[in-house]
């Protein structure tokens, strides 16, 4: 990074941790009521959150800089006759395939002993008819009505739904048809991150990658009938697209994700951001130009078309578009929010609940603050293990894979996907959500690089997912 860049950079990060710091003393000393406990939780979130925003800054200008990409003979992405080079398309889609098949038997086993044996595997497939799954099947059957409680469903996007009711056309039965869905989504899923992950990292990088994806606490959300799957599947068919540079298709997949969860226009942070470097990396080479900018720049405005598509659901059904957000406020006390608020009375609930709800406390709060907290800190660790890649060159000039840094890209939607996602004034499905977030499985994959501690992290997660599944079958609130 050069002096001027240095300078730059350097004032941008002071006003970035002055308007950081004025947002949360503001916060702090007009909430009232604030907990030693609750103080300390939020202070300790921002100041994770304010080291996130420093790096990114750093990595913005130094992207800016040096456009330095790495080596596209890394991971072996051109397909060949040579066994060594073909992309194992089929293992990783039956070994996620197993995975989820596993969640239902170990799901199935809790189910008995919780309960006792009544039927088999097959016909206690009801249990997984809990969270917001009840809600998006029966807009599956029924669609959106304006009446009875079902009229609050308008809060669920419609695309998760609209797929199932087209599985249930051959299926013949809606749950199936949504445990179907999911599992078909997750596996593809696998498939789509591995291919991404190729784009920047090793083969290594990427099965570690995946692994992660599937054995995190959360994961067993992914085989609901619920839009988790779909949202992750398309996300990264959306990234993996921008990062071959087909920005109008990317974009498409991209509207179909804001057309699954609100969150899906967050992915307009990433392309954007590839957009702008790749122009830079052009100009670099003396082919950029404002043509570019001004063929390519329209698709970016498809992302939040999916939102508006959900917008015009919203007139159709009930005459105003935007009855999702009066519901969501009055029915589920959700409106915005900052995420150090979260911290905070999500610390004071995790408090509050230990002695009189215990299972509040382990079903809710506690893996709401771990993934909260956990997630960010991993997010942190691989920005600051990575190297940039214009310090990671081989011999050849060409940047490896094994040492770099997170991309921008995936650094910029984190922080913008975790203040909207965690951001909420009562957020109770944290885990679901943060883990349907594509950077979080990069950054495990670029923290972690021992074997030793990759098979015991590894084992950590699984026995944490079969502890979070036994709290979601015995009934705790786990949403």
């Amino acid at each position: 990074m050069g002096g001027l860049n240095k300078k730059a950079a350097a004032w941008l990060s002071l006003t970035f941790l002055l308007i950081l710091g004025s947002i949360y003393a503001v916060w702090f000393f007009t909430k009232g009521g604030l907990t030693a406990a609750s103080a300390v939780s939020s202070a300790l979130l921002c100041l994770i959150f304010g080291l996130l925003g420093l790096k990114a800054i750093t990595q913005v200008f130094d992207n800016l800089a040096n456009n330095t990409e790495p080596d596209p003979t890394l991971g072996l992405g051109k397909r060949s006759l040579r066994q060594s080079a073909r992309h194992p398309f089929a293992k990783l889609f039956f070994a996620a395939l197993f995975s989820r098949l596993l969640v239902f038997i170990i799901a199935y086993i809790f189910e008995v002993k919780l309960n006792g044996y009544k039927a088999g595997l097959f016909e206690t497939f009801g249990l997984w008819l809990r969270s917001d799954a009840p809600h998006y099947l029966g807009i599956a059957q029924n669609g959106y009505v304006t009446s009875g409680d079902a009229r609050f469903h308008i809060v669920f996007f419609p695309l998760y739904p609209m797929l199932v009711r087209f599985f249930n056309a051959i299926v013949n039965n809606t749950l199936a048809s949504g445990l179907i869905t999911s599992v078909l989504f997750t596996c593809i899923s696998g498939i789509l991150l591995y291919e991404l992950m190729l784009c920047d990292y090793s083969r290594k990088k990427a099965k570690t990658a995946v692994c992660f994806l599937l054995l995190q606490p959360a994961a067993f959300f992914f085989n609901a009938p619920m839009s988790d799957s779909l949202f992750l599947m398309l996300s990264l068919m959306c990234m993996l697209l921008i990062r071959k540079k087909r920005y109008y298709s990317a974009c498409a997949i991209g509207c179909l994700a804001a057309f699954t969860r609100v969150l899906g226009v967050l992915l307009f942070v990433p392309a954007s951001t590839e957009l702008i470097l790749h122009y830079f990396r052009l100009r670099k080479r003396g082919k950029g130009s404002l043509k570019f900018l001004a063929l390519n720049s329209p698709s970016l405005l498809l992302i939040p078309l999916g939102l508006a598509l959900y917008l015009l659901v919203n007139y159709t059904v009930t005459g105003d578009a935007f009855t999702f957000l009066r519901y969501q406020s009055e029915h589920w006390s959700q409106r915005p929010g900052w995420f150090f608020n979260t911290a905070a009375y999500q610390t004071d609930n995790l408090i509050a609940s230990f002695p009189y709800e215990p299972k509040a406390a382990f079903g809710l709060w506690l893996p709401n603050l771990l993934y909260i907290f956990l997630s960010a800190s991993l997010m942190l660790l691989a920005l600051y293990k990575g190297k940039p890649a214009a310090a990671a060159l081989n011999e050849a000039g060409r940047a490896q894979g094994e040492n770099l840094e997170l991309r921008l890209s995936y650094t910029l939607y984190f922080i913008a996907y975790f203040a909207f996602a965690t951001g909420a004034t009562w957020l109770l499905s944290g885990p679901r959500y943060l883990a349907c977030c594509l950077s979080l499985p990069a950054a495990f994959a670029l923290a972690v690089n021992k074997k030793w501690l990759l098979i015991m992290l590894f084992t950590l997660l699984a026995l944490l997912q079969a502890l979070y599944l036994y709290a979601y079958v015995s009934g705790m609130p786990v949403y």
